[in-house]
Order: C-alpha cells, then sequence, then structure tokens
C-alpha cells in the first residue's frame, strides 16, 4: 500500500486562494488606463438671467474607448473603423461602469453616416455602420472634480478593460499642459 501524503489544510485553503487571486487577476489580457480633461460649463454669467442648458457635445469632451496604444496594438490604421474591420477583428465594445457626473453621448450613432474631414475643407462619407468609438461627456451641470467610465474591450479573440479617466474643470487649457495627469485616481 502506498504511503499516505498528508497535507496541512492551512497549506491547502492558500493554494486554493492563490489561484482565485490568479484566475481573477487573469479576467482581462491587458488594462488601458488613460486621463482626460472635460470642459465643465460651470454657471450662466448674471446677465443672463436663465438658466443655462447643458450643450449636446463638445469637442474638447471627446474621448474613445478604444485609445490609441490598443489600436496600435491591434494594428488599426488611423480611429476609423469600417465595418470590414470591426467584423475580423471581432471587436465589441461594452460600457461597464458609465460616469456618475454626466453623460455620454455617442458622436457617430450606428443610425447617421460617418464623415471625415479632408484637408482643403472636402469631406468624405465612409460606408455606412463605420464608427470612430468616439463619445463625448457632458458632465452635469455645475459638477466640478474626478469621474471614471470603465469600458471592457474584445478583439482577436483577447479582452482588454480600458479605464477613462475624467477631471472636470472650469476650461480644458487648450494645446496646454493636461490638468488630469497631476490628479490621483482610484479604481
Amino acid at each position: 500500500m502506498p504511503p499516505k501524503i498528508l497535507i496541512p489544510l492551512a497549506l491547502l485553503l492558500s493554494a486554493g486562494a492563490l489561484h482565485a487571486a490568479d484566475a481573477t487577476g487573469q479576467r482581462y489580457d491587458q488594462t488601458f488606463v488613460y486621463c482626460r480633461d472635460v470642459d465643465g460649463y460651470l454657471v450662466t454669467p448674471p446677465e443672463w438671467k436663465q438658466p443655462q442648458a447643458a450643450p449636446q457635445s463638445s469637442a474638447s469632451n471627446d474621448f474613445s474607448p478604444l485609445p490609441e496604444a490598443l489600436l496600435r496594438q491591434l494594428r488599426v490604421k488611423g480611429n476609423v473603423l469600417t465595418p470590414a474591420t470591426i467584423q475580423k477583428l471581432g471587436l465589441t465594445v461594452q460600457t461597464l461602469r458609465q460616469p456618475q457626473h454626466g453623460r455620454v453621448q455617442d458622436l457617430t450613432p450606428p443610425d447617421q453616416r460617418y464623415e471625415t474631414h479632408l484637408p482643403g475643407g472636402k469631406t468624405a462619407a465612409f460606408p455606412a455602420g463605420t464608427t470612430s468609438f468616439h463619445y463625448t461627456l457632458m458632465p452635469d451641470l455645475g459638477y466640478l472634480g474626478q469621474d471614471q467610465a470603465v469600458y471592457e474591450v474584445r478583439a482577436n479573440g483577447k479582452r482588454y478593460k480600458v479605464v477613462v479617466n475624467f477631471l472636470v474643470v472650469t476650461a480644458v487649457r487648450g494645446g496646454g499642459p493636461s490638468q488630469c495627469s497631476a490628479e490621483k485616481f482610484k479604481d
């Protein structure tokens, strides 16, 4: 009869806990985190004497759940994805967490044609279903501070987690250094 091997229960439990932590840590093939300054649209000057309506979209507040580093890794040229490229990559984007202090709007909804601007003031239309995967965040009127959106991106059989940290400020500095890069965000 072969000798019995006794393994202490504490050792078995710690090995199981290690395995569970590894399984949780391996949920995504890679995580991308980046930060965006966002215009806050704070208050109406008193001379207007009417409540200010929040804008529907803003170029300074646009962002994508497909950061440039991920697009380079997927070997996607440019930031516009045709239906053929989306299908070839098996690309899907799922929102895991919306920002808490505002709303996100798709800049290229599926029911609208996407156009790109070319030099010389010309535009070119892409096939129906083409998207840039670009959104705009319109923060709640009067809100200043941190916010965050989290996305799961699937492409080429892999899963990526994309965390977009936002710093809502009174005004985004055009061409200046990012104010959000000095912030500490928690995930």
